[in-house]
């Protein structure tokens, strides 16, 4: 277990710099493609839907998903690289972005429910894009890197 921690902790600066980008290409890649009738195919994107959800005044669903899938993401970024270059001041910080990060995962929980529920469906089919992929890749890289900063700190 020993080992293990180390390594996170070893790790957390590449984890952290892996999730920036990972976290744009989310933003800005198609996370979800949906075919109606067999013919009309839309691809949406996370940056492309908040723009038409302000644009139709959906602000409570701005809200939402600005909030759980570009500010809290891109915070939790932040507090990482300020932990990773200032650890002791960025302590508290740390430990209250670790601590949530688990609802990082959030959007590509939605996404996965409209998948699923526009397959069981007899005119549309959805599938996965590659911006959902880097997301979650995000995601998972930015909670280990925390993870990480977290160990580097007890060590």
């Amino acid at each position: 277990m020993i080992a293990i921690t180390a390594l996170l902790a070893r790790l957390a600066p590449a984890a952290l710099l892996a999730s920036a980008p990972l976290l744009v290409m989310g933003w800005i890649l198609p996370v979800l493609s949906v075919t109606s009738f067999w013919v009309a195919r839309v691809e949406h994107s996370i940056v492309g839907s908040l723009g038409v959800l302000i644009g139709d005044g959906e602000w409570l669903l701005v809200l939402a998903i600005g909030g759980f899938a570009v500010l809290f993401p891109a915070a939790k970024i932040l507090i990482g690289v300020w932990a990773w270059l200032r650890p002791r001041s960025a302590a508290g910080a740390l430990k209250l972005a670790h601590s949530v990060s688990k609802w990082s995962m959030l959007d590509v929980f939605v996404i996965a429910l409209v998948v699923m529920t526009a397959k069981s469906s007899v005119v549309a089919d959805a599938a996965v894009g590659a911006g959902a992929w880097c997301f979650a890749g995000a995601a998972i890289a930015s909670t280990l890197a925390l993870a990480g900063l977290a160990k580097r700190q007890e060590l």
